[in-house]
């Protein structure tokens, strides 16, 4: 597991900062500081979009506050950003055209360059179990979303449930004995109908994904058997009318479709023809075009003359050349190196000998201040114990004075001695700095003036290629200019003796051409009337079917809806998917001081499918999630991401709620102790909001109003 150590931002809704994580962090401020903005920081920085505000990059820029926005995270072995960039760029119609370029950066790189490479990259370090929830955005989803939003977090473990164990489910409740020997026509119906909705689980579906889909499925059949049912009758009636229309239609269809044909091979031809006969007047069009650009080039080479003179450049190649200089400083400065070398062995036993006369001069300070002290003290007592002026004492202590104040005397002396010591060293110190600054900067003037001479050198030499090259154009001038009208004279020669293709005349294609299509358009809406009276009356005709097999048919559309429902299978799977994690989300409620039973409920009472949940009131009374007030609702939905993150088990868990301001002060503690106790089930717990809280115990709490002052003070 990965905790998150920090989200920085950079141009996302006018924040530049950032934002350190412990693990457990309380983010505060007012309203427009950036609380919300660092949460989305963090799902940008994960998933590439703010989760519930749209997945398209342009989306995403509408909180750029720059030309550029950048956001990213960081553990402590890892860290990436996530850039997203304003690209200009003019279409050929002269538009000016708008993109958004996304890039990402990884650290420390595995050699990932391609952008698919670094988010599989992330991935692996992190996961990608969804890690932010609009809370708003939520409490307006409908039941049958709320249910699809909970199943997804939630997941669905249970291998019990495959392709062929819903086949065997439904052949066990749907294929009984007693179909099959009262009516085996509507059993066979019913097995084949089995196999029909079993298409519609594809392979690649999880159980309830695949459930869902044939549910669907099984609805639009009922449907469509129960509107059968109500139009065999009228069918037989309506077929009979046109029948004989449906005679005509295809005789003349036939036709039509015949002549369609022949039209379209013409027009076919008449078209190649018509491109090949351009692109040959295009060629011939070029050809003469090149002729004339050749015959021009030849006249334009033979007035060229050479204006260059080889002797004035010669002159200057020889010119330039006396001025290069050689200038060598190399044995100077090894000189000086040695020198400064030789300084440096003299001051190390000064510098040494300084601190240690530094050191003797500080004891025999200390020494004497002490001294003078303690003399002071013995001085201004009389007739009493030095240590307590209450018991009286007539010791005299003149012989301790006398010596005590010659021993002061003597460290003075010696004292000023060191001081003189430690001076006259200081002095050869300086000096010997000094010499050594003298020959750092006669060593720089050295390198410099190498350099600079060098720096000279590579111009003229530069100067001197240049001249040469002119030099050898020179000489070779009249040579390449024969050469060259010798070429372009061959090339002219060559377009001159091509012969050229015969061209018919293309206006009179192109009028046949329009006729030819008119005739076509004309035809082909003959035609698409024909069409459309055929498949009428063929819809007719398929719809009349048996009355006995429409009502077979929605029976066991009925029996299967009701057996792939909320009383059969999809019961089942709901049982099997929220039992486990019902007890779950109860331990978190209890650790967040919230004694109330939680329920999930998937079927009124009368037998029709809904999803809701909530908890039990202290009458037992069920209080559906959207009976609670804002912070209940927030209270149990801490409690349910931390189940469903806990039971997705991600690389990276975080838990991260916005708006925390909804929970009065007793159930903010309650969720702050009990996000405590099962903080072991998550790594960063974030949570923003408008209160006034500065200390919670167990969390960091990041005051963003006052680190804005503190900034400004700074500044």
């Amino acid at each position: 597991m990965k905790k998150i150590t920090g989200i920085s931002m950079k141009n996302i809704k006018g924040q530049n900062v950032v934002q350190e994580l412990t693990g457990k962090d309380i983010i505060i401020g007012p309203n427009g500081i950036g609380k919300t903005t660092r949460l989305q920081s963090l799902g940008i920085s994960l998933l590439g979009y703010v989760p519930g505000k749209g997945k398209k990059a342009d989306e995403t820029f509408k909180l750029s506050s720059s030309s550029s926005m950048e956001v990213g995270l960081k553990t402590n072995e890892f860290s990436f950003t996530r850039e997203f960039k304003k690209k200009v760029s003019k279409s050929r119609d002269g538009s000016i055209k708008e993109s958004i370029q996304q890039n990402l950066n990884v650290s420390p790189s595995r050699g990932e360059k391609k952008i698919n490479e670094k988010e599989a990259r992330i991935l692996a370090e992190l996961g990608s179990f969804p890690i932010m929830m609009d809370f708003s955005e939520f409490l307006n989803l409908s039941d049958s979303k709320r249910r699809e939003f909970i199943y997804n977090l939630a997941g669905f473990e249970s291998e019990k449930w495959t392709k062929d164990k819903v086949k065997e489910y439904l052949e066990n409740q749907l294929l009984t004995v007693e179909l099959e020997v009262n009516n085996p026509e509507q059993f066979e119906l019913m097995k084949n109908i089995i196999l029909d909705v079993l298409n519609e689980f594809p392979e690649k579906y999880d159980i309830v994904a695949g459930l869902q889909s044939m549910i669907d499925w099984t609805k639009t059949k009922l449907s469509f058997w129960n509107d059968e049912k109500k139009r065999a009758t009228a069918a037989v009636q309506k077929l009979g009318e046109l029948k004989n229309k449906l005679a005509e239609t295809d005789r003349n269809l036939k036709v039509n479709k015949d002549e369609l044909e022949k039209l379209q091979e013409e027009l076919v031809k008449a078209e190649k023809q018509i491109s090949a006969d351009t692109q040959k007047k295009k060629n011939i069009d070029a050809k003469l075009a090149k002729i004339d650009q050749l015959k021009k080039a030849i006249e334009n080479e033979e007035l060229q003359q050479c204006s260059v003179n080889t002797e004035d450049i010669q002159q200057k190649i020889q010119n330039l050349k006396m001025k290069i200089k050689n200038v060598d400083n190399s044995e100077k400065i090894k000189a000086i190196k040695d020198e400064l070398i030789k300084l440096e062995d003299e001051l190390k036993p000064i510098i040494k000998d300084k601190d240690e006369v530094k050191n003797k001069g500080t004891e025999l300070r200390i020494q004497i201040e002490a001294n003078e002290k303690s003399l002071e003290r013995v001085k201004s007592i009389k007739k009493c114990c030095v240590l307590d002026r209450r018991i009286a004492c007539g010791k005299d202590f003149s012989k301790f004075i006398e010596y005590t104040e010659s021993q002061i005397n003597i460290w003075k002396v010696q004292k000023q001695v060191l001081a003189d010591t430690y001076n006259e060293l200081d002095e050869k110190e300086k000096s010997l700095n000094k010499k050594c600054k003298e020959l750092q900067e006669n060593k720089k003037a050295l390198e410099n003036q190498e350099i600079e001479a060098n720096r000279a050198n590579n111009s003229l030499t530069a100067a001197i290629n240049n001249e040469e090259k002119l030099l050898n154009q020179a000489k070779s001038f009249d040579s390449l200019k024969t050469e060259k009208i010798s070429n372009l004279n061959a090339e002219l020669k060559k377009l001159q003796n091509e012969p050229v293709e015969a061209i018919a005349p293309i206006d009179i294609l192109q009028k046949q051409i329009e006729s030819i299509r008119t005739n076509i358009d004309s035809l082909k809406s003959k035609i698409d009337e024909q069409e459309k009276a055929k498949i009428t009356l063929s819809n007719l005709k398929s719809t009349m079917i048996d009355s006995k097999t429409a009502e077979y048919n929605y029976i066991n559309f009925k029996s299967l809806d009701e057996t792939l429902g909320a009383k059969g299978l999809q019961g089942e799977l709901v049982k099997e998917t929220l039992e486990p994690i019902q007890s779950a989300i109860q331990e978190n409620l209890t650790a967040m001081g919230i004694k109330n039973e939680f329920y999930f409920t998937t079927e009124t009472a009368g037998g029709k499918e809904i999803f809701q949940f909530g908890w039990k009131d202290k009458f037992g009374d069920k209080r559906n999630f959207d009976a609670l007030s804002t912070g209940q609702q927030m209270i149990l939905l801490i409690s349910m991401l931390t189940t469903f993150i806990e039971k997705a088990n991600p690389t990276c868990r975080i838990l991260a709620i916005d708006n925390i301001e909804n929970l009065d002060t007793e159930n903010f503690k309650n969720v702050i102790d009990g996000l405590n106790k099962i903080s072991n089930k998550l790594d960063n717990i974030i949570l923003s909001g408008v209160i006034a809280a500065t200390e919670v115990d167990g969390f960091k709490v990041w005051d963003l109003n006052r680190e804005g002052e503190i900034n400004e003070q700074s500044a």
